[in-house]
């Protein structure tokens, strides 16, 4: 049985950021979203994660946050993520490869909504999707 696939309303596609320093991980994701029709942003640090989330804080749907990145860290971004009002209920799930309850407990407490642990593969992602974007019901696709 194939896994469902979270589908954003064709109209106006849910806008996801990922936030990641390799261009490889970014690259792979945006790949696997935007064949799923999301609108997909890209920061390459933490501060170009913020400058991004405030120059589209009225799109933004779910970020993805490398929690160690280059320059300002993915624990500092979100923090300063959350400082914005209208992003405050926005999604953000820490991506890490240092996946131990320390890290989990500090991304949490730094404003993430969610821990999942390097590598994603597809089904994470679906996954992630699934739990923190709304999705048309069937009712609104006829």
């Amino acid at each position: 049985m194939e896994s469902p696939q979270a589908i954003p309303h064709p109209s106006k596609p849910q806008t996801v950021m990922v936030v990641d320093d390799y261009d490889g991980i970014r690259l792979l994701l945006k790949g696997h979203l935007e064949k799923m029709g999301y609108r997909v942003l890209e920061a390459a640090d933490g501060m170009e994660a913020v400058e991004v989330a405030r120059r589209e804080c009225g799109s933004l749907s779910l970020i993805l946050m490398d929690l160690n990145l280059r320059l300002t860290d993915g624990l500092t971004a979100t923090s300063r993520i959350r400082e914005i009002k209208e992003l405050c209920d926005v999604p953000i799930i820490a991506c890490t490869a240092r996946s131990s309850e320390a890290q989990r407990v500090q991304a949490l407490t730094a404003g993430c909504t969610d821990f999942v642990a390097k590598p994603i593969d597809k089904r994470s992602i679906e996954i992630i999707l699934e739990r923190y974007l709304p999705q048309d019901s069937l009712a609104d696709r006829e």
